[in-house]
């Protein structure tokens, strides 16, 4: 029954990622990602599903021209967000946690995948400055949250520039951002003698949004949570915002900073 249910639950996300912005403009996507151009600018914002479905759709699509070797290193900007985001795309793929597929590389602890590693900025910089032979294994870096500038992360971006200019120059570069300014690092990446940086916006996610003015806000909780009950502490709400506001929606009788009458 536990199985059973494991696998109803992969079923059911990978109906949601059908729903991600980025998956709807996966036709955009593609070429951008697996064009002439060894670098590509991808923007999105918060939602849009760059973090977990890029690495997938360059797997997927990768598999489907019959390179079967392909290993894609995602970069993060802290260790948290690397483990949830292993985790979180080893269960899409349908496998119990990372260390199959889908790996991460982080300060002190580390589970490689066979395919995909999400790795720490410093980790990352760390390797490739002290082993550069480790950047030729991976057929794709991808610079994720690259708008959260620090040393570390522009570090890296210099050190990917060298690496792909000079000695590798088959690994393909992908970089992400929610806030990114896609012209500046399409400059930065650019070379003379190779394809301009390719760029694409997937869009965002929008989430329905409920207004609830203040003076209905209990009773129009309690009717979107579905219970025709009151809320116990309703009335000291409705106190509160009668100590607060008066009824043509100015401050009450307070002063600035709520300490009474006067000029405080």
């Amino acid at each position: 029954q536990a199985a059973t249910k494991w696998k109803g639950d992969a079923k059911s996300e990978g109906l949601e990622q059908k729903k991600l912005p980025i998956q709807e403009k996966r036709d955009t996507v593609v070429p951008a990602l697996c064009g002439d151009a060894k670098v590509c600018c991808l923007v999105g914002e918060t939602g849009s599903g760059k973090s977990t479905q890029v690495p997938q759709i360059i797997l997927e699509e990768e598999r489907a021209a019959g390179r079967d070797n392909v290993r894609i290193a995602v970069t993060q900007p802290r260790r948290v967000a690397a483990l949830n985001l292993a985790r979180r795309v080893a269960e899409e793929l349908g496998e119990r946690g990372p260390g199959n597929t889908v790996g991460y590389r982080i300060g002190g602890e580390s589970k490689p995948g066979w395919h995909i590693d999400f790795c720490t900025v410093g980790y990352l910089l760390q390797l490739f400055l002290n082993a550069p032979e480790e950047f030729g294994k991976y057929t794709h870096v991808v610079l994720d949250e690259v708008h959260e500038r620090s040393a570390e992360s522009d570090m890296l971006c210099l050190v990917v520039r060298l690496l792909i200019n000079s000695t590798y120059k088959d690994t393909r570069v992908v970089v992400m951002s929610a806030t990114l300014q896609s012209d500046l690092f399409v400059d930065y990446f650019k070379q003379p003698d190779l394809p301009t940086p390719s760029k694409v916006f997937v869009g965002a996610r929008c989430f329905p949004v409920k207004e609830f003015f203040l003076d209905e806000f209990a009773s129009g909780l309690m009717e979107e949570l579905g219970q025709k009950k009151r809320l116990k502490c309703e009335s000291q709400i409705q106190a509160r915002i009668k100590d607060n506001f008066q009824t043509d929606g100015k401050r009450g009788d307070k002063g600035e900073g709520g300490k009474g009458k006067g000029k405080g």
